[in-house]
C-alpha cells in the first residue's frame, strides 16, 4: 500500500492511498463470505449461494460497502502510524472496489493548529451586578401572577371596553386566497399580540355585532399563506371576558409552593439572583475569552466551523419546532441569510474559544482529578434526577466522559483567565 500525503494547511492533511489488487480481491472475498451466511436465495440453502449469483443480486452494494469499511480501517491504522488526531469527521472521497484492481481513495483530515500563547496581559473584566430590586422582584412576581390569572365572561349588556378581552370570530378574505377563519379568537390579552391587528376592528362592538375592514396581517402571522397580505377582514364578537387576577396573599403563595407569600417572594430572590449570577459569569467569560481571541491570530479547521454551525442550526430549528427531535433535519441552508451568517460567526468563536481553552489548560499543566469528575458527575445527577452511578455509566459507555473533562479544562482554564484580569 502507498500513502502520499498533501499539506493542504495548516489544519489539514490530505492522506492519498492506493490499495494492491491482493488486498481487495480479500476484502471482496471476506465481503461475500458475510453476505453469504446472512442471506436466503431461492433455489439455495441459506449459506450455500455462489459468489457470482451474490455478485449478480449484491454486487454494487458490495462493493461500495467494503470500499467504506476497508478505507476506514486504513484510513485508522495511518492515523495512528502517523499520530494524527482529527478534529472533525475525516470526508473520504473514492469509488468501489473492483475485483484485480487497484483501490485508489483519498481523505482529508483537520487537526488543530498550532497555537503559541504570548504572555496573556491586559484582560480586563466587568462582572455585572447580582442583586434583584423590590421593583423587579414585584415585576417578576406580577408575570407569575398574571399566568394564574383567569377570564371571566361579563353579564352585562354593553359594549366592549378598554380593558376587556374579545372573543370573536375572524374571517379573512382576498383575491387569489381561500377564505381564513378562526373561532375563538382573543383580542385583547396583554401577553399574546398575534391578533392585534383586529383590535380596532372590535373596539365598541354588542355581542353578535360584526365589523368588516381592511387590515394588513403581520409578517409574523401563524400562517404563513396569510403573513403580510393585505386583505378584507370580518370581526364578529361572540363573548365579552374580563381578566381576573389571584389576589397576591398567602394563598397564592401556596399554590407556588410555599406556606407564606414572604416565603414566595424569598424563593423567587434567590432563583432570580442565582441566574443573574450565572448570566453574569457567562457575559464576562465571553468577554475574556473574545479578548483571548483578539490577541491570538491561527487558522481554524473550515469542516469544524461546519459541523458546529450544523448544531447550532438544529437547535434553532428545534427551538422553532418545539422540540429536540424536531430540529434534527435542520441544515445551514434552511436559515435566512443574516440567521445564517450569525450561526457561522457563533460556530466559528465556538471553534476558537475551545482551541484556545485548551492550549492554555495544556500550557499550565491543568488536570481533571477524580475529585472533579465525580463532583460533575453528582451535579449531572442531581439536575437529572438520576442516581450518580448511572450517569456515570451512560458516560462511560457512550465516551461522554472525555467530553465531561474537557469541559472541566475548559472551566479551569478560564479561572485562570479571571485570576490574570483586570476587574473594572
Amino acid at each position: 500500500m502507498d500513502v502520499q500525503v498533501e499539506e493542504l494547511s495548516t489544519v489539514a492533511k490530505k492522506l492519498s492511498f492506493t490499495v494492491d489488487p491482493k488486498a481487495v480481491d480479500q476484502k471482496l472475498k471476506s465481503s461475500y463470505a458475510v453476505l453469504r451466511k446472512e442471506v436466503k436465495l431461492p433455489g439455495f440453502r441459506k449459506g450455500k449461494a455462489p459468489r457470482e449469483v451474490l455478485e449478480q443480486r449484491f454486487g454494487p452494494d458490495v462493493s461500495s460497502k467494503a470500499a467504506e469499511e476497508l478505507a476506514r480501517d486504513l484510513v485508522a491504522k495511518e492515523l495512528v502510524n502517523r499520530k494524527l488526531e482529527p478534529v472533525s469527521e475525516p470526508m473520504l472521497e473514492g469509488g468501489p472496489l473492483v475485483p484485480g484492481k487497484p483501490f485508489k481513495f483519498s481523505v482529508t483530515v483537520e487537526l488543530k493548529p498550532e497555537i503559541t500563547l504570548g504572555e496573556i496581559t491586559g484582560l480586563q473584566v466587568t462582572v455585572e451586578s447580582a442583586e434583584m430590586s423590590e421593583d423587579e422582584l414585584d415585576a417578576h412576581l406580577e408575570t407569575i401572577q398574571q399566568q394564574a390569572r383567569s377570564l371571566v365572561p361579563v353579564t352585562e349588556d354593553r359594549a366592549l371596553q378598554a380593558g376587556d378581552v374579545a372573543v370573536v370570530t375572524v374571517l379573512l378574505k382576498a383575491d387569489g386566497y381561500d377564505d381564513h377563519r378562526r373561532e375563538g379568537v382573543h383580542l385583547g390579552l396583554p401577553d399574546d399580540a398575534s391578533s392585534d391587528f383586529l383590535n380596532e376592528l372590535g373596539r365598541g362592538l354588542k355581542r353578535g355585532e360584526t365589523r368588516t375592514g381592511t387590515v394588513t396581517v403581520p409578517a409574523e402571522y401563524f400562517d404563513a399563506t396569510w403573513a403580510g397580505a393585505t386583505c378584507e377582514a370580518s370581526v364578529e364578537l361572540n363573548e365579552i371576558e374580563r381578566i381576573e387576577l389571584p389576589p397576591l396573599d398567602d394563598t397564592f403563595a401556596a399554590a407556588l409552593g410555599h406556606e407564606t407569600l414572604e416565603a414566595a417572594r424569598q424563593d423567587l430572590r434567590n432563583q432570580l439572583v442565582a441566574i443573574k449570577k450565572q448570566r453574569a459569569h457567562a457575559h464576562a467569560e465571553r468577554s475574556l475569552v473574545a479578548q483571548l481571541i483578539d490577541q491570538h491570530s491561527f487558522e481554524v479547521p473550515p469542516q469544524l466551523v461546519q459541523q458546529r454551525a450544523l448544531v447550532l442550526a438544529r437547535a434553532i430549528g428545534a427551538e422553532l419546532l418545539g422540540g429536540a427531535s424536531s430540529g434534527e433535519t435542520t441544515t445551514l441552508d434552511d436559515l435566512a441569510d443574516d440567521k445564517r451568517a450569525d450561526v457561522l460567526q457563533e460556530a466559528e468563536f465556538s471553534v476558537r474559544r475551545e482551541l484556545l481553552l485548551d492550549a492554555i489548560a495544556q500550557r499550565d499543566g491543568l488536570k481533571v482529578s477524580d475529585e472533579d469528575r465525580q463532583s460533575r458527575i453528582e451535579d449531572i445527577a442531581k439536575r437529572t434526577g438520576q442516581p450518580a452511578e448511572t450517569v456515570r455509566s451512560y458516560l462511560v459507555d457512550s465516551g461522554g466522559l472525555q467530553s465531561l473533562d474537557a469541559r472541566i479544562l475548559e472551566e479551569k482554564a478560564v479561572a485562570n483567565l479571571v485570576d490574570q484580569a483586570t476587574r473594572s
